[in-house]
């Protein structure tokens, strides 16, 4: 298929259509909207609705509704633009780098487009593998124009970009280029022409397929492009299973997720279900049904003697420390101060001296004025245990900017290089795994202000940004 060209529109128009509608006091009338919406989005759409009053008395719902979509379309054309970017952005960066540390590069540059936009690295991932296929001599193009258009929204267009990745994926590593054309223009052939049939491309009247019927014949393409696929994704679910913490601080909850096989986690739920329905039925005044399935999930894991099929006992449960930071007066009640659950969050002064009922304790001297921790270090590589516990109370997490990554599960990294580095408290800050990578392997660079404890990272492309995590107190 093929996407033809919008129409433009002369600048004297767009000039003319602004002032008319800053005339009225911000009021567009219908015939406007309609001379935009087949206008497509661009910059002459933008400048004439940018000088729409949005909450004018004379606009009808009708009317709002149609600007909702102009707008919507404008955010598809800026989507378009933004992942054209990215993949030059990418190649450029590439091109700069020995081939023999793509992998490395490839990592360092997910982080700078993370930290520029805010977004992180992970969605920052997501966004590069999508702009690889979806530019203008992608392997997605036709998707792009679509986009462009605002045809279609940008949801579909990342599900058609992770479809293509998938079909690409299973052509296996020595497919060719041509190959990969050949099953790229099968999906849009069969997705997009459906996708916007119920646009007129001459008037842009018309609304895009919706989300749920999308996915629903990207899914039925790809299964017929591909039918093996199945099979593959089932077994990368399986590979894939895991459990996950979230922390929720501001409640003093947490969310745990399992990923399962759908049989194990439905013969699970079912027990849990069971048991706690049980009891439930027993103190129908007592706790609900959910709450038990949480009460009954933490009995079974932390507190059970489980064993091994032929009988043993499991290993013995090893103890695990949670650490909690408040000061004196907190707990003692005599104030309503600041408490932490390193690498969690701060959490309500109440439920800390809850926590601190059953607890072992460790002294830190924390500034009075910064609210950082104090302590020494040690002239060796390796730091104390003792000095490990410090800088990992004072740091909860890895210290690139957005990182969550709890510091009792990071390397202390020298943030100058041992041994011209010390290995101190001022040196010495806990880095994930990919993080401390791209510190050493691929240009980028840390400093602490001794002063405010934070850390400012700089990228090999310039990009300035500061760990935001404030200090402990």
């Amino acid at each position: 298929m093929s996407v033809s060209p919008a129409a433009s529109v002369a600048p004297s128009s767009v000039l003319v259509l602004r002032e008319r509608v800053h005339a009225r006091g911000g009021l567009i009338l219908e015939a406007e909207i309609d001379l935009l919406r087949a206008q497509g989005p661009g910059g002459a759409v933008g400048y004439v609705l940018e000088g729409v009053l949005g909450d004018h008395p004379d606009l009808s719902a009708a009317l709002r509704l149609q600007l909702v979509q102009l707008w919507q379309r404008q955010g598809s054309l800026v989507e378009a633009h933004e992942l054209a970017q990215t993949q030059a952005f990418e190649a450029q960066a590439l091109s700069d780098s020995p081939r023999d540390a793509f992998d490395a590069a490839r990592g360092s540059i997910a982080a700078e487009l993370g930290l520029m936009t805010g977004s992180g690295a992970g969605f920052a991932h997501s966004r590069l593998e999508a702009a690889r296929l979806v530019h203008p001599s992608g392997l997605l193009a036709e998707t792009h124009q679509c986009l462009l258009r605002g045809w279609i929204t940008s949801s579909t267009a990342r599900m058609l970009a992770d479809a293509a990745g998938d079909l690409i994926d299973g052509l296996g590593s020595k497919a060719t280029l041509e190959q990969m054309k050949a099953v790229a223009e099968q999906l849009q052939a069969r997705v997009l022409i459906a996708s916007i049939k119920g646009i007129d491309p001459s008037t842009g009247v018309g609304i895009p397929r919706a989300y749920s019927s999308a996915r629903d014949a990207i899914n039925r393409a790809v299964n017929r492009i591909d039918p093996d696929r199945a099979a593959r994704r089932k077994a990368r679910a399986h590979h894939e299973r895991g459990v996950f913490f979230k922390p929720l601080p501001d409640e003093g909850l947490a969310i745990i997720t399992a990923t399962l096989p759908i049989a194990d986690a439905t013969e699970m739920f079912e027990h849990l279900s069971d048991l706690a329905q049980a009891l439930h039925d027993e103190t129908p005044d007592g706790p609900t049904v959910a709450q038990l399935r949480a009460d009954i999930l933490v009995s079974a894991v932390c507190r059970a003697v489980d064993l091994l099929r032929d009988g043993k006992p499991l290993p013995a449960r090893p103890t695990w420390r949670v650490g909690l930071v408040m000061d004196l007066a907190t707990l003692m009640a005599l104030r309503e101060g600041k408490s932490e659950l390193p690498g969690i969050g701060e959490i309500d002064p109440e439920l800390a001296r809850i926590l601190a009922e059953d607890a072992q304790w460790q002294t830190f001297i924390h500034s009075p004025l910064t609210g950082e921790i104090l302590d020494q270090g040690s002239a060796t590589y390796r730091p104390s245990e003792k000095l490990r516990n410090f800088i990992r109370v004072r740091d909860p997490h890895c210290t690139f900017p957005g990182c969550r990554k709890r510091s009792h599960r990071c390397q202390l990294d020298h943030i100058t290089p041992f041994p011209t580095g010390p290995t101190t408290r001022a040196n010495l800050h806990p880095l994930c795994q990919h993080h401390h990578n791209l510190k050493t392997h691929a240009q980028w660079q840390a400093e602490r202000d001794p002063d405010s404890g934070t850390t400012t990272w700089t990228s090999p492309h310039g990009v300035v940004a500061t760990a935001d995590d404030p200090p402990p107190f």
